[in-house]
Order: structure tokens, then sequence, then C-alpha cells
């Protein structure tokens, strides 16, 4: 659309050999490493990367994409999908998927797992390991594999994204920021993914639903006393 900033789907990949100078950009959200002559879009229009000014703003990304306009899954599914991708697991036997498996703390945050599966009609078990307060929510074979239909992995797609509306897309951020993330002040929010699959994914929706985000890999943090590396 003329003024607009749309996703559409890949029309073509240039590739080439170069062998020369090239130009660094980095800035808040970007960090590009680019050949002479490469446009780039700024609030000025389309300019090459060797007329760039220092007072030229390069657009990173538009508005956020148009929402689907009649919502295919329920808010409770989109809700769930977020705590399955965070925390959930799917279980197999010889290859077949058993079981889908979310660990939650008694609390809030279980409480509306144990809403949505409720509202979904989804038949579940709840149980704890020990003096736990871990609830697991295991839920049937039946309903966990209705489940996979639309998400074959542990990980949100891009069709399910496109499938949701906007106030849908923000139910599975915030969701998804409750299972494995933080909130700071100004709003600030952060998500940690050990998996860049999953992180990948996030930063996909982020962008979709016209959030700015980044992400950059942490090594040798100590959490708990234990070595971990992972994506935030």
């Amino acid at each position: 659309r003329e003024g607009q900033l749309t996703w559409s789907s890949i029309k073509s990949i240039y590739r080439d050999e170069y062998d020369g100078l090239m130009h660094k950009l980095s800035v808040r959200g970007m960090d590009a490493l680019v050949t002479p002559n490469h446009k780039l879009l700024t609030t000025r229009g389309l300019i090459e990367v060797d007329y760039l000014k220092e007072s030229d703003q390069v657009i990173l990304m538009g508005t956020s994409e148009k929402g689907a306009e009649e919502e295919i899954y329920s808010d409770s599914f989109v809700e769930l999908a977020g705590w399955i991708v965070t925390e959930g697991n799917y279980e197999y036997k010889d290859d077949v998927l058993r079981r889908i498996c979310v660990w939650q703390n008694a609390g809030p945050k279980a409480d509306r797992i144990r809403k949505c599966l409720r509202i979904l009609g989804y038949k579940f078990s709840e149980g704890t390991r020990g003096e736990s307060n871990n609830i697991c929510f295991a839920i049937s074979r039946h309903d966990s594999r209705k489940f996979k239909e639309v998400l074959s992995e542990k990980n949100i797609s891009m069709e399910f994204m496109l499938a949701l509306s906007q106030s849908q897309r923000d139910l599975l951020i915030n969701t998804m920021i409750d299972g494995d993330g933080t909130r700071r002040k100004n709003n600030n929010l952060s998500f940690y993914q050990k998996d860049k699959d999953r992180m990948d994914m996030f930063q996909a929706l982020s962008t979709l639903s016209g959030y700015k985000s980044n992400y950059h890999f942490i090594e040798n943090h100590i959490s708990y006393g234990i070595e971990t590396n992972y994506y935030a």
C-alpha cells in the first residue's frame, strides 16, 4: 500500500560476491554491515547509505499488521498456546504424542491455565511432586492431539500468528512474557529463551504486532548456582 510498510512474501533474493569496504550501521534496534549504494528507508525516503546524514532517521519497521477480521481461535486457546510454549512440553512414546503437560506454581498463573482448560472443555489432571507447589496440568491424549493439529511443535508459527486478531497477538505476547519473561518500569518487557527458534518466532510476533524488539545471546550466566546460556 502506498506510503505504508506492509508484510508480503519474499519476491527474490540477490546473492553475489563482494570484496571491498562496507558501511557499518549501528543504532538501537539495528546492527548492519552493508555494501556501498545500498538503499535504506528513511524519513526522507529511500537513501543510498553513502548519502545518509547524521540527522537521518532510518525506519526499521511499520505499524502493526492488521489482525484477522474474524477470529479463528478463542482467547482461551490463544492464552493456552502461550502457556504451553513457555511452560509446557510435548510427551511422546514411540514417536506418538502421549500428552501435553504444563507446569506452573500454584497461584494466579496456575489459576489462569486451569481456567483456559475448563473453558476449552479439555480433559486434564493436576498433580504435584512431593511437597512442591509446582502443579503439572496433564492434558488428555485426545485434547493434546487436537492442540498439536494447530501447533505441531512447541512453538508458535507464522500461520498461527497471522490468524490472530491484534488483541489476541497482544494476549499471546503478554502470556509468553508471564511465562518466561519479566516486566520492568516504563513498560520495558523482556523475554528469555534457550531455544533460538522460539526466540525468533517471538520476535516475529512482536514485530508483526508493531513492537520494536531485539535480542542477544547471554553466555555463561550463573542461575541458581548453575552456568547456563540463553537468549534475551
